[in-house]
């Protein structure tokens, strides 16, 4: 970005991420922010003017409107430079795209709060059944905060006389099995049994690791 005649120059990466063509891109402003999302053009404008007023550095994430209206979520980071004067005269930047990241984090975030806005008890717990996660109804059904059970054996909620099923439904966990709608007991923490069906899956990271 020229600062002082506000003209951009794109390399022809940018121009295919970004949906331009170099030969008709005249590299204003007005052009520059048409391709921005309505709804994000004032968060680039502040990390511009940011930059160039005071950090120096170029940071910010926005939606890029496609020729078609296709939307792509676009990563920028540039540094201004200055001449010896102090005044502001060029920013050399890199975007790309981060579209399938943001994707991921947005269905992440709708399966959190559809997990979290259950009425079924939903838990999770690591291969050594310490409990890492315990939705809102499994607090209703179960009587513990999170900030009670988290970490603590998954044991704990079971009867002694029922401690043997958990070593069993960790054994068919870790060989990839999934038990479902398995009928027993669960102790509430004011120490009442409370029957239930539990389904167990196990979850595995992308390398196939449980």
């Amino acid at each position: 970005w020229d600062i002082v005649r506000d003209t951009r120059h794109w390399s022809p990466g940018v121009h295919d991420l970004l949906g331009t063509k170099p030969e008709t891109f005249t590299g204003t402003a007005e052009e520059f922010f048409r391709i921005i999302h309505p709804e994000d053009r004032t968060t680039v404008q502040t990390a511009l003017a940011r930059a160039v007023e005071t950090t120096g550095v170029y940071e910010t994430e926005y939606r890029a409107v496609g020729p078609e209206g296709s939307i792509r979520h676009i990563a920028a980071r540039g540094k201004v430079h200055y001449d010896n004067t102090g005044r502001a005269v060029l920013m050399t930047a890199i975007c790309w795209d981060i579209t399938e990241r943001k994707q991921a984090q947005e269905a992440s975030a709708r399966l959190a709060a559809i997990v979290e806005s259950s009425d079924d008890a939903i838990i999770s717990k690591d291969l050594d059944g310490n409990i890492t996660s315990w939705n809102a109804g499994a607090e209703r059904l179960l009587g513990y905060r999170l900030e009670e059970i988290l970490g603590r054996p998954i044991g704990m909620l079971l009867a002694p006389e029922r401690q043997h099923e958990e070593t069993g439904i960790m054994a068919r966990l870790q060989a990839g099995d999934r038990v479902s709608h398995f009928e027993t007991v669960r102790l509430t923490k004011d120490g009442r049994s409370v029957a239930v069906s539990v389904t167990i899956s196990p979850l595995k990271d992308a390398g196939g690791r449980i």
